[in-house]
């Protein structure tokens, strides 16, 4: 609870900061502010210009907040923007939910022949 009015102020004070924007909605989810956190991810998601890590660390968040549709999203969008490392997509915990859909088998189809 005390570390997220730092994050917001850095946060504000550094709108291109990804990192820190992904890690405040984490803190706002992991302290029950799970509006909050998906507000914060809705408004970082809506910038082009985000990486592939980005991406995927909002995929995560996503799935921690019960969005698997926009959690697989961000996953997809992550892969086109550059993010390729399979083995954490296929170890990471908080993509676990994704792994038995018929979607992320097609993605990892995609992502293993180079066409991500």
């Amino acid at each position: 609870q005390r570390a997220i009015p730092i994050f917001e102020r850095h946060a504000r004070l550094n709108p291109d900061d990804y990192y820190t924007r992904v890690s405040l909605a984490n803190i706002l989810s992991i302290t029950g502010k799970e509006f909050e956190a998906l507000r914060a991810a809705d408004e970082l998601s809506a910038v082009e210009s985000l990486d592939g890590l980005t991406l995927c660390n909002l995929a995560c968040l996503y799935l921690q907040c019960k969005a698997p549709d926009r959690g697989m999203e961000h996953l997809r969008r992550a892969i086109q923007k550059g993010y390729k490392d399979i083995d954490q997509i296929l170890r990471d915990p908080d993509l676990a939910p994704l792994r038995v859909t018929p979607e992320f088998e097609e993605l990892m189809k995609e992502l293993e022949a180079g066409n991500g």
